[in-house]
């Protein structure tokens, strides 16, 4: 039986919250409206897409004709949605409620406005922890994504290719199957002549016959691989300087995929899903893919290099308290609170972003998660009701009480130790006046990714 390959392009489109009108509108223009017109002149080309539930609804409202598009390449199966947190969270830092809240947030949004249940789930820098399979399983995903570099640290061996299979993961008898991100592929096949890559990979792929036991797929013989090429970030359209132009290299880029060999075979998630058989179960160490120096690390490690995000990620744990303890019973303000504290989980928050993709250097991103967590904060107050008070609770989750003034208009936050101010909030504007920055990034920082 002859080698084959599966591959599965994607591309994923976000911005966080903070991020202006004329940000949308350039992942618009060179990103995301180019591929989709490239993608539709190339029969050829199945493709996966994750666009969070912000860039969607922007779209929607600004440009509901893509959404005609999309729905026609959806319809004869050339394209897939993957599913994810509406907000695009960092899933590891949730709650499992919000984890399985934002997930059916989005997913309802896919089914409401094209038709069908997304399959598959992605989410940013493959930030894993190994409990996050109960809530995906949960939410009816089958499948999700993850680095090789991470098969690489689960003990995975790549085949003759340098390729990985993908595997089932497992966690208190829930499960999901993973397939890999071939970084290294993709960052190569992104400086072209994807055709001659793609034919040398295939004389390294060994014969079926020789597939030992952990390669086996069941499905013909075919490896499959996942890759996510295409951005602004990852080098590919730092060139264009036009609209046009970014569409004249979206179309150069897939039509070298398109004239492949005839035994790769451009195909989504969904269908590779349906043919896999007798994978190997492997278990992931909790890590994620670093988004400024390309290194790994743990996914709560962030908190504790960078203050300012750690002051963010308290103050959700306290709404997100809030909110179940204020709001029992009421479940109109509870689901719009929850709205808002979904808004401030952004992951933008948790990364230093770039110029591309605004982070917790960008001013404007820790604003707006600071004002979504301050609305939540006055939903949970009934209004007339509401009573001045002084308390002591461990805040910011150091170990040591702080001191909490709030009334209706004050929120004032004060360390145990010096009766420093770490947070003061002015409530009828949902305003952090002590929302500063005070870590210098490095250029290799400011230039980092998603």
């Amino acid at each position: 039986m002859s080698r084959k390959l599966s591959l599965i392009l994607g591309a994923y489109g976000h911005l966080p919250s903070g991020a202006g009108e004329a940000e949308f509108q350039s992942l618009y223009d060179y990103e995301i409206k180019p591929l989709v017109q490239a993608l539709n002149k190339f029969p050829r080309i199945n493709m996966v897409f994750h666009y969070s539930g912000v860039v969607l609804y922007w779209i929607e409202r600004r440009h509901p004709e893509l959404f005609m598009l999309l729905e026609d390449l959806l319809s004869r199966k050339q394209a897939e949605f993957l599913g994810g947190g509406f907000y695009k969270p960092m899933l590891p830092l949730l709650p499992p409620a919000d984890k399985i809240g934002q997930i059916e947030m989005l997913t309802t949004y896919l089914r409401k406005h094209f038709g069908k249940r997304p399959q598959g789930c992605w989410f940013p820098m493959r930030a894993w922890e190994q409990n996050l399979v109960g809530s995906l399983n949960s939410c009816g995903m089958n499948y999700t994504f993850l680095e090789d570099h991470q098969f690489s640290g689960a003990g995975a061996k790549p085949n003759e290719a340098g390729l990985y299979s993908p595997c089932i993961t497992e966690d208190q008898g829930k499960l999901i199957t993973v397939f890999p991100i071939a970084q290294a592929l993709g960052k190569e096949l992104r400086t072209g002549k994807a055709a001659k890559l793609l034919g040398d990979i295939l004389e390294k792929l060994p014969e079926p016959a020789a597939e030992s036991s952990s390669q086996k797929l069941g499905a013909g013989g075919k490896f499959s691989v996942m890759l996510f090429p295409f951005g602004r970030e990852k080098d590919f359209l730092r060139q264009a300087a036009s609209p046009q132009e970014a569409a004249l290299a979206y179309e150069s880029f897939l039509g070298d995929f398109s004239a492949a060999d005839p035994r790769v075979e451009f195909s989504t998630a969904a269908k590779v899903f349906k043919s896999l058989r007798n994978l190997e179960r492997m278990y992931f160490p909790g890590a994620w893919a670093c988004p400024n120096a390309g290194l790994e690390t743990h996914p709560r490690k962030f908190l504790a290099d960078y203050p300012e995000a750690g002051g963010i990620y308290a103050k959700m744990v306290h709404v997100h308290t809030l909110i179940n303890n204020q709001l029992r019973g009421d479940k109109a303000r509870k689901r719009t609170a929850l709205e808002e504290l979904w808004k401030a989980q952004d992951s933008g928050v948790f990364s230093l972003g770039s110029v591309f993709s605004p982070g917790l250097l960008h001013a404007p991103v820790r604003k707006a998660a600071y004002h979504s967590l301050l609305e939540a904060e006055k939903i949970t107050r009934e209004k007339g009701k509401f009573v001045p008070s002084l308390s002591v609770f461990d805040f910011d989750l150091d170990g040591e009480g702080e001191y909490i003034f709030q009334d209706d208009k004050l929120n004032c936050y004060l360390q145990s130790r010096g009766a420093g101010i770490f947070e003061l909030d002015y409530l009828p504007a949902a305003w952090n006046y002590f929302d500063t920055l005070s870590h210098k990034a490095s250029p290799q920082e400011a230039r980092g990714g998603r």
